[in-house]
């Protein structure tokens, strides 16, 4: 997206190393927050809203406090780390980036909540926004450099939810909602 306020998608298909690249580039940060160039982990049929919401490709943490480290299970995974705009000396603000081993059908996002909290605890560096983590069309500012700036990337697996119990809980819901018919 060009910025935050345009809301047509344009989807870009590349290899992990690739969106590092596109991810890291040198850009100065922009006056306004909303005249930054942000994007999304996920594809819309249509205009960025979440009716429109479709797939999510990226697990994404929005941090706003801690220091991004790197622990052993991230070492494992695919992943890229970046500050944030709004990133301070004594103030870090950052995003943890991690594709997932399949895209998930935005119907089954809201169930992945438990396993993106219970992985979260896994590498445990300060607490993820959690309104950002069931927002199925959240879109995040690109990284732009600046004295605070920090890039971290590894390339590992994936990240892979189990889907029976995302799915068992969905069915559960979609029995309810019968019986309440």
């Amino acid at each position: 997206f060009q910025n935050y306020r345009n809301t047509t998608p344009q989807v870009i298909e590349c290899n992990f190393v690739d969106a590092i690249k596109a991810f890291c580039l040198v850009r100065k940060p922009t006056e306004k927050k909303q005249d930054q160039k942000v994007w999304s982990p996920t594809i819309f049929d249509g205009k960025r809203n979440k009716d429109n919401a479709r797939s999510i490709h990226f697990l994404v943490y929005d941090m706003d406090d801690g220091v991004d480290k790197a622990t052993d299970v991230q070492k494992r995974l695919k992943e890229l780390d970046y500050s944030s705009s709004g990133s301070k000396i004594g103030y870090d603000k950052y995003r943890i980036i991690i594709p997932l081993s399949k895209p998930i059908e935005c119907d089954l996002w809201k169930y992945t909540t438990d396993q993106k909290n219970e992985f979260y605890k896994s590498i445990g560096n300060g607490e993820p926004d959690q309104k950002a983590l069931k927002d199925k069309a959240r879109i995040y500012s690109l990284c732009y450099r600046s004295e605070n700036t920090f890039v971290y990337h590894n390339i590992g697996k994936c990240f892979e939810f189990d889907m029976k119990p995302i799915q068992d809980a969905h069915r559960k819901d979609l029995e309810e909602d019968e019986i309440r018919k």
